[in-house]
């Protein structure tokens, strides 16, 4: 019987593949953390992966959450703990035995599911200092894809660009990266072009400063 719990219980930090920052951040529960962690580290043993989850569901959930400190180790483990079993149930994860450690790594299925979780989390990477230009996406899409311009539309505003017009998209930061992985997801890549404006009209400058101040974006 693989003995994950104690295989946690008793593990240490490995340096190389810690999640970054932006993984934590869009990361919303232990499950999709032990996910994560595997993925990011291909074949690995448990012991050396847990302490860098740790630190990620510390970004999730907060330390005071689990009150004392030692509560705070314990907690943590049994969460995690938990969601490796749940992983491997579900079949995003396999792991065995190998030389007295026990090795995760990730499944074809896992992989699958954690691209959706990053797709469905998908945001436009804040920048430390804006340089005051906005970038517009104009999608030009067919009335035969329709259904996709819809979804793609309501992923934009997920995203909190602002609809300057029907078919016009506004964000002060450089999203060409994930146009690119949402226009591509939706097959519609021919009709959506992205360019970087460096003046606006006053009143629409206001208007779109005044949206962005609020969703504290810049």
């Amino acid at each position: 019987m693989l003995d994950i719990r104690n295989e946690i219980k008793n593990s240490s930090p490995k340096a190389g593949f810690e999640l970054s920052e932006d993984q934590k951040a869009h990361l919303r529960t232990a499950g999709e953390v032990a996910l994560a962690v595997a993925m990011t580290a291909g074949v690995v043993a448990l012991s050396a992966i847990a302490p860098n989850a740790f630190v990620a569901l510390d970004k999730i959930f907060g330390k005071k959450q689990y009150g004392s400190r030692k509560n705070t180790v314990v907690k943590r483990q049994n969460q995690l703990t938990k969601s490796f079993y749940y992983m491997r149930r579900q079949g995003y994860i396999n792991i065995e035995k190998r030389g007295g450690l026990l090795m995760v790594y990730p499944t074809k299925k896992g992989q699958e599911r954690l691209r959706e979780i990053n797709f469905k989390n998908l945001s436009v990477k804040k920048p430390k200092h804006w340089n005051g230009n906005w970038w517009m996406v104009v999608a030009d899409i067919p009335k035969q894809f329709r259904i996709a311009a819809n979804t793609f539309q309501k992923k934009l505003k997920q995203m909190e660009f602002y609809p300057l017009q029907r078919t016009v998209w506004i964000h002060p930061f450089d999203p060409r990266e994930e146009i690119e992985s949402v226009a591509t997801h939706y097959h519609i890549n021919p009709f959506v072009t992205l360019m970087e404006i460096k003046q606006l009209d006053h009143s629409d400058y206001e208007l779109l400063e005044d949206f962005f101040r609020k969703k504290g974006l810049i």
